[in-house]
């Protein structure tokens, strides 16, 4: 049999070869040479049987063995018993991947999109410390072992009061006085209590060895308890020995060495004590159903073992859990589909994909070195077929169609235009009632229905609606999925007449609520266009009336509104809302006020503001206009309080803002100077003064270049002939530029002296001719 399975696999695996692009289920599958119907034949009735099933499980339809063609029946359930049924290796042949239907293809794209995905379960250890470091006191479970560095506290009662805290040292006993020596380690604390009987007895007669009788008694609890080293070893992140609580698990000692590594497996940790393993923990049952019995608590010298990752399967698409997976051998398609959470309502149920790295062992049966494959989805949710999956898997759970089919759409001349659905037999007329009813404005001779057709092109079906109505199955037609149904309105047949209305309304003036308070209300002007019989334009006429006839009934015909009018509405000559200024700084009342004239000056302002406090500043006043942008202008703020007939008492407009600034008491110094900095003001002092108590001027100072900035705004500067040096005031500001060009040589300096005196010496000899 073995010598006959070895011929047959061969022929046997290469039935699920795709030949030619045609998908497996759709052609008979013909066996290569080489495979007679001798060799056939020679199989069990069983295994032919068995062959057939799993075949036509495949999606075949018939088998061509040497121009023979046998088609598969509908049903092959034979009944199987011992010996008679295929061996795995011979099922493993047949179907090298999959006991399902599938169609093949080329991959599009790599296969290997495992690293798109975050390997599930890894952020778990990402978490805080706390979340799996265990307490250092408390009580510990009755198999807790006693060792050296644990605190034992012992409390008898009874006719004895006593205490003892004790901690076990690294021989392993405690030392009671008038006892002695008590070994502890390796008990637990049930037996520590009977030896502690058993050795505390003899001086303690009361305790009577903890048998009836007994007057007295002991307690025993373990206060801070010992530290213990295990090992992490394997694909670990970090690998090594960690110092733990006594009472500390398999999980903390994980978490202690950051988890698996990416190459470390998550579904076989291994806990090792000694030389044998002791358990192996799962850790997707905990992740996916908090299940923990599975946590052991470590002892000194365990080794918590990581091994390699087992096979990977990405499962991507409409799942609760998008993931990659690390998956044992006996867990197929549905129990992914399950760790990953199961499908999303978006999910179809139909069908899926496996994006497939066909595995070595098959490679050379294939043309393809990565496979596409469909998967018959609703087969396998009914559990019908078994899909297996292999490492490197890409299983892709495909969304149901996004658009809608079941909806018709009625829009116009109704009272609820909108999307409804398409019930069996829905007619023209019904979807209208959906839609409640026409409005008073539907037009009634046509409307319109269009349709969308399979190829995604539109047709205009053209209806009446009078006829629909009055019971003829030609206009009132049945809906089809999708149709949109457009009811005209008599008022979309003509262009409207109206009336352009523009300036301080919106629309018409009834319309818009009335006039505003900025229109002009003697009257209104009317455009009017006459227009000839062929629609040409006649004449432009210009009419004034006044508002209050605009509508009136009782008016002038020629009063009344026509076609294409225009009617301007005027503002109110001189109308303004906000006429306000800011006045800011030291005045006893800064804020903002409201203009009372059209003249009123800024010294009228200061004087509404309550004047200037003790410590203005006024002349560093400030004042800006926001009117056309003038931006900052210069005032003699004093001088103008001084004399309010002075030209310099500006009108005030609305916007502008004045800022009085208290009093300050130095001079700015900038620019090239050895020290820029602010000296303090001192009275009649000039600007050489301040210039050289800020370092005098730097090399590359320009002297003549020199400026003077006032508070007020306005500037000085040096002249080349007449050199003044005026008195500063405080606030003032002074600026010394850098040279634009080097300092020249003493050359060049007598060269440029030398032409300006020979052009000085022709103009002088030049006049003197002339004057001769």
């Amino acid at each position: 049999m073995i010598t006959l399975t070895q011929r047959f696999l061969p022929a046997l695996s290469l039935l699920f070869i795709l030949f030619q692009g045609t998908p497996l289920p759709t052609r008979a599958q013909q066996l290569p040479p080489g495979v007679s119907m001798e060799d056939w034949n020679k199989l069990s009735t069983q295994q032919q049987a068995d062959i057939m099933r799993r075949l036509q499980q495949s999606g075949a339809t018939a088998v061509v063995m040497q121009g023979q063609e046998t088609v598969l029946p509908d049903v092959l359930e034979p009944q199987y018993s011992g010996q008679d049924t295929l061996s795995p290796p011979l099922v493993q042949a047949i179907l090298p991947f999959q006991e399902a239907p599938f169609e093949f293809g080329i991959v599009p794209q790599s296969a290997d999109e495992l690293e798109d995905l975050e390997l599930f379960g890894r952020d778990i250890f990402r978490l805080e410390a706390e979340v799996w470091e265990p307490v250092l006191f408390g009580p510990v479970g009755p198999d807790y072992e006693i060792g050296p560095g644990d605190q034992l506290i012992i409390q008898m009662w009874g006719v004895y009061q006593k205490v003892y805290d004790e901690t076990v040292n690294r021989e392993g006993y405690i030392l009671i006085p008038d006892v002695g020596q008590i070994v502890m380690t390796n008990l637990t604390v049930e037996q520590a209590k009977t030896r502690l009987l058993q050795q505390m007895t003899p001086s303690n007669q009361a305790l009577n060895y903890g048998r009836p009788g007994a007057t007295a008694f002991i307690d025993i609890t373990l206060g801070k308890l010992k530290v213990i080293t295990v090992f992490v070893m394997g694909n670990a992140v970090r690998r090594g020995a960690a110092n733990l609580s006594s009472i500390s698990t398999a999980f903390a000692a994980l978490y202690a060495a950051g988890g698996p590594s990416n190459t470390g497996s998550m579904r076989a940790v291994n806990v090792i004590r000694g030389s044998r393993i002791i358990k192996e923990i799962d850790l997707y049952d905990y992740l996916l159903s908090g299940d923990k019995s599975a946590d052991i608590r470590l002892w000194d010298g365990d080794i918590v073992y990581i091994p390699d990752i087992g096979p990977r399967v990405a499962v991507r698409g409409r799942v609760l859990r998008p993931a990659v997976y690390e998956l044992s051998e006996s867990e197929d398609l549905l129990t992914a589909l399950d760790i990953a959470g199961g499908l999303t309502a978006s999910a179809s149920r139909e069908k899926a994909q496996i994006a497939r790295i066909v595995p070595p062992a098959y490679r050379e049966q294939y043309e393809f070195d990565q496979i596409l494959m469909d998967v018959d989805l609703s087969r396998v949710l009914s559990q019908e077929v078994d899909v297996a999956l292999f490492d490197g898997d890409v299983v892709s759970f495909t969304p149901i169609l996004t658009t809608r089919r079941n909806f018709i759409v009625v829009e116009g001349a109704v009272w609820r235009p909108g999307t409804y659905e398409l019930t069996p037999g829905m007619t023209l007329l019904d979807a209208i009632h959906e839609a409640d009813e026409l409005k008073d404005e539907a037009h009634l001779g046509y409307a319109h229905i269009f349709r969308t057709n399979r190829d995604e092109t539109t047709t205009q079906i053209s209806v009446s609606l009078l006829e629909a109505q009055s019971g003829d199955p030609a206009d009132n037609i049945e809906l089809f999925e999708r149709d949109r149904i457009h009811i005209y309105s008599i008022h979309d047949l003509m262009e409207p007449g109206y009336v352009w209305i523009e300036g301080e309304i919106r629309d018409l003036i009834l319309r818009a609520g009335g006039l505003t308070k900025a229109a002009w209300t003697e009257w209104a002007e009317i455009s009017r266009v006459s227009m000839n019989v062929d629609g040409s334009i006649a004449d432009f006429q210009s009419i004034r009336a006044e508002v209050d006839t605009l509508f009136d009934a009782s008016a002038e015909r020629s009063r009344q509104l026509q076609d294409l009018d225009r009617v301007y509405i005027r503002t109110r000559p001189q109308w303004e809302i906000d006429r306000r200024v800011t006045v800011g700084g030291e005045v006893l009342f800064p804020g903002g006020y409201t203009l009372r004239r059209d003249d009123e000056t800024l010294a009228e302002i200061v004087e509404r503001a309550g004047g200037l406090t003790p410590y203005a500043f006024p002349e560093g006043a400030r004042f800006t206009r926001s009117f056309e942008d003038a931006g900052r202008i210069n005032i003699d703020l004093p001088r103008v309080l001084q004399d309010r007939n002075s030209s310099l008492n500006l009108v005030m407009q609305p916007g502008d803002t004045l800022y009085v600034p208290p009093v300050v008491d130095f001079v700015s110094v900038q620019g090239a100077v050895g020290n820029p900095t602010s000296v303090l003001y001192v009275k009649g002092k000039r600007p050489t003064y301040y210039i050289h108590q800020a370092g005098d001027y730097s090399e590359l100072a320009d002297r003549r270049r020199m400026r003077v900035i006032y508070p007020n705004g306005s500037a000085w500067h040096r002249n080349w002939f007449i050199m003044p040096n005026p008195p500063l005031q405080p606030g003032s500001s002074i600026f010394v530029p850098e040279r634009t060009e080097a300092k020249g040589s003493v050359w060049q300096v007598l060269r440029d002296t030398t032409a300006i005196l020979t052009s000085f010496t022709t103009v002088l000899i030049l006049v003197w001719q002339i004057n001769r």
